[in-house]
C-alpha cells in the first residue's frame, strides 16, 4: 500500500538508529563502539577504583607518590636534626665542680661532735676510749684517732696521752660545717679564708678591749675586769707548748675566748668556724698521719709563746693599736706555716 510504504521504512530506520545509539553499537556489526557526544556516561558515580585511574596528568611529568614524599621529608628532617646536634657547640661544664668526697674520719668526727652537743657534755668530760668508739662506729681505731685529732684542732677536745680525750667546750655545729664544706669544695680559697679570719679577730680584739671599759658591758668595767677567762686560756696555751694535740686545742680556745669577750655571740660563732677551717687545713698532715708540724717541734715552744704573748699583753694594757699589731703578726706567722706545711 502506498501509505504503508511511505511511512514504514522511515519508522523502522528511526527505531534502528535509536536502538543503535542507546546501545553504543554500530549497525554494521556487534562490538563496535561508537563515540557520541550526546550520549550520557555509563555511570554517574564511578567507584574509588575507577577514580584512581581516571585523573588527568600533564604528559611527560610523573606525579609524585604521597607516601614516598612523606617518607623523604621525614628522613630529611631527621637527618637535619642529627646534623644540627653534631655541629651544635657543647655546653661549657667548667662551672660544675667535682663533688667533695669526705673521708670516713671526718664523718666520725661529725658524729662525736653531735654527741657532745646533744648530750650537753660538760668541760673535762672524758670521752669513751678509742676502741669503744671504733666498735660503736664499726670502723678502725686509726680512723677514730684521726677523728679525735680533728676535734682537737677545733678546740673541742683535748687528747691527753695515756688518759684519753676530754671535752674542752661545746661547738657551734652548723656554722663550722658550712665553712668547712666551702673550703673542701675550693681548696685554693684558703688565703681568702685566712684573711677573713684576720678581719674577724681584728674586730673581736678591738671590741674585747672596748668592753673592758664600757659601763654597758656585760662584764664589770676596770683594767682587770673580764680578763680571768683570757688569762686562763693563755696559761693553758703556755703549758701546752711541746705537746701537739694539747697545743692545737689550747690555741683555738685562746683565740676564741678573746673574740667571745667582744660580747657578740654571732661574731664569736663565725670566728670560731672560720678559725677552725683554717687551722684544719694548716694541720691536715698531722690529722692524717700524726706527722708533727715543724713549727710545733719541742724546740719551737718559746717562739710559739712569743707569737701569742703580745696579744695577751696588749689586751691587759687595753692598747688597741698594740693588739692589732700583735694579731697581724700572728696572722703572718700562720700563713708562713700554711705555705710550708
Amino acid at each position: 500500500m502506498p501509505g504503508t510504504d511511505a511511512t514504514g521504512p522511515d519508522r523502522s530506520t528511526r527505531t534502528a538508529e535509536a536502538t543503535d545509539a542507546g546501545t553504543g553499537h554500530h549497525p554494521e556489526g556487534p562490538g563496535k563502539a561508537v563515540a557520541s557526544d550526546d550520549s550520557p556516561p555509563h555511570r554517574k558515580n564511578p567507584s574509588r577504583r575507577d577514580a584512581q585511574h581516571t585523573h588527568v596528568e600533564d604528559p611527560g611529568i610523573e606525579a609524585p607518590s604521597t607516601t614516598a614524599d612523606a617518607r623523604g621529608t621525614t628522613r630529611r628532617g631527621t637527618g637535619a636534626r642529627a646534623k644540627a646536634a653534631r655541629t651544635a657547640p657543647a655546653v661549657d661544664l667548667r662551672p660544675l665542680r667535682p663533688l667533695a668526697v669526705r673521708p670516713l674520719s671526718d664523718r666520725v668526727a661529725d658524729q662525736i661532735r653531735e654527741f657532745i652537743v646533744n648530750e650537753d657534755l660538760a668541760e673535762d668530760t672524758r670521752l669513751p676510749a678509742e676502741r669503744d668508739l671504733a666498735v660503736r662506729f664499726g670502723t678502725s681505731r686509726p680512723t677514730v684517732s684521726q677523728a679525735l685529732r680533728t676535734l682537737s684542732l677545733m678546740g673541742l677536745v683535748e687528747i691527753r696521752p695515756g688518759s684519753g680525750a676530754y671535752v674542752v667546750h661545746r661547738p657551734d655545729r652548723v656554722m663550722t660545717a658550712t665553712v668547712g664544706l666551702m673550703l673542701d669544695l675550693d681548696r685554693q680559697s684558703i688565703p681568702h679564708l685566712a684573711q677573713l679570719r684576720l678581719w674577724l679577730e681584728t674586730v673581736g680584739v678591738q671590741e674585747a678591749i672596748s668592753a673592758l671599759h664600757s659601763p654597758s658591758s656585760a662584764v664589770e668595767p676596770g683594767p682587770d675586769a673580764g680578763l680571768a677567762d683570757i688569762r686562763t686560756a693563755f696559761e693553758r696555751l703556755r703549758e701546752s707548748a711541746g705537746n701537739v694535740s694539747a697545743w692545737i686545742a689550747a690555741d683555738t680556745v685562746f683565740h676564741a675566748t678573746i673574740v667571745r669577750r667582744s660580747g657578740n655571740p654571732f661574731l664569736a660563732s663565725i670566728y670560731e668556724s672560720v678559725h677552725t677551717a683554717v687551722i684544719r687545713y694548716e694541720y691536715e698532715p698531722w690529722i692524717r698521719s700524726q706527722t708533727m708540724p715543724p713549727w710545733l717541734a719541742p724546740g719551737e715552744a718559746e717562739r710559739l709563746i712569743a707569737v701569742h704573748e703580745p696579744i695577751m699583753e696588749a689586751i691587759e694594757a687595753t692598747d688597741s693599736s698594740a693588739a692589732l699589731v700583735a694579731v697581724r703578726h700572728h696572722h703572718d706567722t700562720m700563713m708562713a706555716n700554711i705555705r710550708t706545711r
